[in-house]
């Protein structure tokens, strides 16, 4: 669509990628079964809890019946797939609104400069400034077409610039560390609980109140 520094260059692309990149995180979270049924969810997975943390056996039993139709809301090889690709779109377009840069700096070339920006952008976020500054000082830093990988976009300083919750923070890292073995360990990435259900119901309002 546009070519990496056009988009630092000029406000209006920039918007107008931002919008789209939320568009989209929405689009790609609706194709999640569990927020199609998240209200019915986040009661089954609320009631089915107390029910299985209690010394009553019946009670046990329902909980046991309750989980079994919480797991009929969830898909969990593609809901745990788009969820984490829903997030990522959102926290590229949160870090736009805010004027960070998304795209990968290329340190593909021996550039001691293009190394150091590089690295540093792996571990911090790198503002639009620091790159029209140095493009004034006729410092040209080059991009790659591809943009943030998700562990990136989840580490400490970047995680503070989308305005998402701690726990739900660290459901999107479970989900983004088990999303790569879906297909190889169904007992852990099929497991759904209250605190998932709750994280995607935060990431969901998150997404909608910026459409």
């Amino acid at each position: 669509m546009f070519k990496p520094s056009e988009i630092y260059h000029n406000s209006s692309k920039r918007q107008l990628v931002h919008k789209l990149l939320m568009n989209n995180a929405l689009q790609m979270l609706n194709k999640a079964k569990i927020v199609a049924n998240i209200e019915t969810a986040l009661i089954l997975a609320k009631v089915s809890q107390k029910f299985l943390q209690s010394t009553n056996p019946s009670e046990n039993e329902d909980g046991l019946q309750l989980f079994i139709a919480l797991m009929n809301c969830y898909e969990h090889i593609i809901d745990e797939t788009v969820i984490v690709s829903a997030f990522e779109n959102f926290a590229k377009s949160k870090l736009l609104k805010k004027m960070y840069i998304v795209h990968e700096f290329d340190s593909s070339q021996d550039d001691d400069v293009q190394k150091k920006i590089k690295s540093r952008q792996k571990k911090f976020p790198i503002h639009i400034k620091t790159y029209l500054a140095a493009h004034d000082r006729q410092l040209t830093y080059i991009f790659r077409d591809t943009t943030l990988l998700v562990s990136i976009l989840l580490s400490q300083k970047y995680v503070k610039l989308y305005g998402l919750s701690t726990p739900c923070i660290e459901q999107l890292k479970l989900l983004n560390r088990t999303r790569n073995v879906l297909h190889m360990n169904t007992s852990i990435t099929s497991s759904i609980n209250l605190q998932k259900i709750e994280a995607i119901y935060e990431l969901k309002n998150a997404i909608e109140k910026h459409i």
